[in-house]
């Protein structure tokens, strides 16, 4: 019986430690989000074309991630609010006609809030498909 417990005890503190050390504060993703920070702003220059950031998002590996793009969109109604949420300090252009919205899935954890964190990126284009800007954030989900 004293075995059992002292084996069961035991379990539960292995389990503890074990689950305490692989858990994460997003750090993993805030050093993620620096070298995708570097990579953007050493890849590519506001002006670049649209097939120009397209290139640059495709060739993006960090950690062996890879990114997601997904659909051009010319509804940019969004990302003003994206950006007063994300960056308080950046303002969109009024000349942003478009955006190529880019994600990395589950890249971190954070275990305060039982939540998984991705990296966002929203390029954002004038009429003629030029970059204008871009956005980089986190956002953390259940």
């Amino acid at each position: 019986m004293k075995a059992n417990r002292s084996r069961l005890i035991f379990a539960i503190l292995f389990a503890a430690v074990f689950l305490a050390a692989s858990c994460s504060k997003g750090e993993r993703a805030a050093a993620m989000k620096k070298q995708i920070e570097e990579k953007v702003k050493n890849g590519i220059s506001i002006g670049a074309s649209r097939a120009e950031v397209e290139s640059l998002v495709d060739s993006l590996v960090i950690e062996s991630q890879k990114f997601t793009r997904y659909n051009y969109s010319y509804d940019v109604s969004q990302l003003a609010n994206i950006a007063k949420l994300h960056e308080p300090t950046k303002i969109i252009s009024p000349g942003v006609k478009g955006y190529l919205p880019v994600r990395m899935w589950k890249v971190d954890t954070d275990y305060r809030y039982l939540a998984t964190i991705d990296i966002n990126l929203e390029f954002c284009f004038d009429e003629n498909e030029r970059l204008v800007d871009y956005l980089i954030y986190q956002v953390a989900h259940p």
